[in-house]
């Protein structure tokens, strides 16, 4: 996300998803992972390191 990459291409790269033509059709259940995991993403760099240290968040 901080590179730049797009959704398609995390799916594409972490989840093995490969070149779809029309990703959002053909596997909507992975887009929906995806943006799931963009969410989480976001929501832990809102975290201050210090509650990641001492074992308060997640």
């Amino acid at each position: 996300m901080a590179a730049g990459a797009s959704q398609r291409e995390m799916a594409e790269h972490l989840l093995g998803l490969g070149e779809l033509a029309r990703w959002r059709v053909e596997a909507p259940s992975w887009r929906q992972r995806v943006q799931r995991l963009v969410s989480a993403a976001r929501a832990a760099s809102r975290v201050p390191a210090w509650r990641w240290i001492d074992g308060t968040w997640p």
